[in-house]
């Protein structure tokens, strides 16, 4: 009998965690929900809808891939409005919807069946590669007919579902960015046969909205709802009847064109080589793009819609250290709903003889729930160390000297200047060292500024004698190996820096983890691994499964679905245990919303709760690491993983993840993985691929939101990509992992690769801890076997390798699971 602890329950009822957890779920979709247009239809005063679109029954609650999360029940839009007491009058499109799916899928099936016939059993890897050759294409939508229409009802609802995921990218096509010709087909029908029509988008990223442009296709209201988790149908609810007011607002641009975007007919598959991805337009990323071309956005970052309106008031700002405090009073005007609302605050830093954009996002903050005539004064902080310039010539990165001018407002293009912070002399903050790898030559422009100074405008000195102690502040403090480490032998520290194995002694058992460190010193030293679970929106675990008394996993009752093909039924006895035999666990995990939508809430306090709650099931199941979240910036609309990201802006995107980390660490035991270190921005050959980037880009656009999350929360551990950075790997990357991450920022964390990310072919084993990176995930014999080599021959550093597993072993010992 294997030497493992369970620590799952065998209770399947519902326990208030899950409860009370399900009720956060809902309160974070309704809040990250953007409202896009409105002409006065919502909330709707009807209790009485038709309802249409691939969304109604199968609604997309969340990505695939790492990012996928199970719950225990799933709400669709379609139960969600029965739960509310609206009558659905389109049954039939449904039924008939639904049952042409069954049939598409079991199609799908047996061809997959056909096409793996030949395959022996144990050519698992071989088998699911031709599976993927004939992958299943998610429906979106079906023909609406006079049948499907009843005269009694006013109001039709129709839902834009959309699905994407880790490994591929979505498509530049009908039926993925555009809507297809069923779809825009089905809008204008509605138009014709109903007084309201309502169209909900639920999708992973934005969609081509231009049906917004012909009277014929352009609705009443355009809501949308990302991929909203597992309480997803009862938040749209609770929307659409003005239960609650929306107040989510875009964390991205919505264009009115795709080649609006910087380099849209470069990105990934469309460009002429999918391996080179140069990122030419700098730090010009997102609105900042979009301000500097003037080009006019469907919908601005930062926009969205309520059912009440709000009056903001300038106050003040006062500099507390190296933060300004700003002072916005906020009122909600309405005369009938509630609602909460955002305030942003942009910056114009001074150009000099260096190009700025127009306007950053540098701080935001959301009041609570006002009541209409009601106000509240927010603070908000907006970071100095934000603010800073990188100065290639120099070496550094700069507060410089001269104008900050200051704006406020409720997206990135309807602002209002309100005050001025001089810099009289140029503050070096940090200096570096360059980052010399990247080939390729940017254009460096200077746009012309649109902003006329209002000389009225108050002004406030900024004090930067501030920043004396701050240069040395972010230094690395060095590790030191402790004696345990350096009395290792070589097998047990090569077998250290490699990803542990699932059958084996010393760690806790919890099904549907994705990895775990070695358990090698468990006999010698009763150092256990620690279990680490993927799912940025909520943890990726196994919801029910039976662990045999050897300690095999085997699922509970009915065969996992990829293994539902040809023969393999007839193999059951391998994947299916014995109830009557078998320890039954349950782990109903907390399907939240999507990255995205969490992020379009702005709202920090309600983001650190779901860290909390994370936090608390972690502790419940065993679960050490969660390989969340991801700070990867959402560069173009077709990312297939967008839905894991939180926005196009760094500091948005920096401070979101700092919340959910918060909320996660304060428990203490557990702690949070920040992903993917760094610029992983497409899914189209994401193992071999190349991002080329600049280094002020690099520094400013797509290092920026990992430097304020370690800054603020600390994570106890990094996972670099699966890309290349200018030409290197990333986990075999020396500048960015010891220069950057190790010694400015003084990150003293475990630093991790991507499942599979180095392996043959990909990198160097050798190089990862040679170079900053401790852990070589998931892990096999082979990768231990190639590392002694590596020792013996000295390509392997030996106090490098001492020094990555010393990190390593500081991380065990904070787990809950030791001691």
């Amino acid at each position: 009998m294997k030497d493992f602890i369970v620590v799952s329950p065998n209770n399947d009822e519902e326990s208030q965690l899950e409860k009370e957890n399900r009720l956060l779920s809902r309160q974070v979709a309704e809040e990250g929900f953007v409202l896009l247009y409105n002409n006065g239809v919502l909330p709707l005063q009807e209790r009485t809808v038709a309802l249409f679109g691939t969304g109604a029954r199968m609604t997309v609650f969340g990505g695939t891939g790492s990012g996928e999360t199970k719950g225990r029940q799933k709400v669709t839009i379609e139960q969600g409005l029965k739960n509310a007491g609206v009558k659905i009058e389109s049954s039939l499109w449904i039924d008939e919807f639904d049952e042409k799916y069954k049939r598409k899928r079991k199609a799908w099936k047996d061809d997959v069946e056909e096409h793996i016939r030949g395959y022996h059993l144990w050519n698992v890897m071989d088998m699911f590669r031709e599976i993927d050759k004939h992958h299943f294409v998610f429906p979106v939508g079906d023909e609406i007919c006079e049948k499907h229409v009843k005269e009694e009802c006013d109001v039709a609802i129709y839902i834009v579902a959309r699905q994407a995921g880790e490994g591929g990218d979505r498509k530049l096509e009908e039926g993925d960015y555009f809507l297809s010709r069923t779809e825009v087909d089905s809008i204008s029908f509605l138009k014709k046969h109903y007084k309201k029509v309502v169209v909900l988008i639920n999708s992973g990223g934005s969609v081509d909205c231009s049906f917004m442009d012909r009277e014929e296709t352009k609705p009443d209201a355009l809501l949308y709802i990302g991929q909203p988790g597992e309480e997803a149908g009862n938040a749209v609810a609770d929307i659409l009847l003005g239960n609650e007011s929306p107040s989510g607002r875009l964390t991205a641009t919505w264009a009115k064109d795709y080649y609006d975007f910087p380099g849209a007919d470069e990105y990934g598959f469309l460009g002429e080589n999918s391996k080179e991805a140069n990122f030419k337009e700098g730090i010009y990323v997102g609105y900042r793009w979009f301000h500097a071309n003037h080009i006019e956005p469907r919908f601005a970052f930062g926009y969205g819609m309520s059912y009440t309106t709000f009056e903001h008031c300038y106050l003040d700002v006062k500099q507390k250290g190296t933060k300004l405090v700003f002072r916005i009073c906020v009122k909600n005007t309405g005369a009938v709903y509630s609602g909460k609302d955002v305030v942003e605050i942009y910056v114009r830093k001074p150009s000099a003889d260096i190009y700025q954009v127009m306007k950053e996002l540098a701080g935001y903050g959301k009041t609570k729930k006002l009541n209409p005539g009601e106000e509240e004064i927010l603070e908000i902080e907006v970071s100095l160390k934000d603010l800073v310039t990188y100065q290639a010539d120099m070496h550094g990165e700069y507060l410089l000297s001269g104008e900050y001018v200051f704006f406020e407002g409720t997206s990135a293009d309807n602002l209002n200047a309100i005050t001025i912070a001089v810099v009289q002399q140029a503050c070096l903050l940090k200096k570096v060292e360059p980052l010399n790898s990247c080939k390729v030559k940017f254009d460096e422009k200077i746009f012309e500024n649109s902003f006329i100074e209002n000389r009225e405008l108050p002004l406030l000195e900024i004090d930067t004698s501030v920043f004396d102690s701050y240069i040395s502040e972010h230094q690395s403090e060095g590790v030191i190996p402790s004696n345990r480490v350096l009395n290792l032998t070589d097998e047990e520290l090569c077998t250290m820096l490699v990803g542990g194995s699932v059958v084996s002694y010393g760690y806790v058992r919890t099904p549907g983890t994705v990895g775990r460190t070695s358990n090698i010193l468990w006999k010698k030293h009763k150092l256990p691994s620690i279990n680490m679970a993927d799912g940025p929106a909520g943890l990726n675990l196994t919801p029910q499964s039976l662990i045999t008394k050897g300690g095999m996993e085997k699922s509970y009752l009915h065969l996992p679905e990829n293994w539902s093909y040809g023969f393999l039924p007839k193999m059951e006895w391998i994947a299916v245990g014995n109830p009557k035999r078998d320890r039954m666990i349950c782990q109903f995990t907390t399907a939240f919303p999507s990255t995205t939508v969490r992020t379009q809430t702005w709202n920090r306090e309600l983001i650190y709760k779901v860290g909390d709650a994370v936090g608390r099931e972690m502790k419940k199941y065993g679960i050490t690491l969660w390989l969340a979240p991801a700070i990867n910036i959402q560069k173009n609309p077709l990312c297939g993983r967008n839905f894991e990201y939180a926005s196009e802006d760094p500091l948005l995107s920096g401070y979101m993840a700092a919340s959910i980390i918060d909320g996660v660490q304060h428990l203490g035991g557990v702690g949070v993985t920040i992903k993917h270190f760094c610029a992983n921005n497409q899914e189209t050959e994401r193992e071999y691929m190349s991002s080329n980037i600049g280094e002020r880009a690099l520094r400013e656009i797509y290092l920026k939101g990992f430097e304020i999350a370690i800054r603020e929360s600390n994570p106890w551990s990094l996972m670099t990509s699966y890309n290349k950075l200018n030409g290197t790997y990333t986990a075999n990357h020396n500048e960015l992992l010891m220069n950057v991450l190790r010694k400015e920022w003084g990150y003293s964390g475990v630093v991790m690769t991507d499942w599979g990310a180095i392996t043959k072919g990909k990198g160097d084993y050798y190089q990862c801890a040679n170079n900053g990176n401790d852990l070589i995930m998931p892990g096999d014999g082979s990768a231990v076997k190639q590392l002694l080599n590596d020792l013996k021959t000295g390509r392997l550093n030996r106090k490098a390798a001492q020094i990555s597993v010393e990190r390593i072993l500081r991380l065990v010992m904070k787990s809950d699971y030791v001691g």
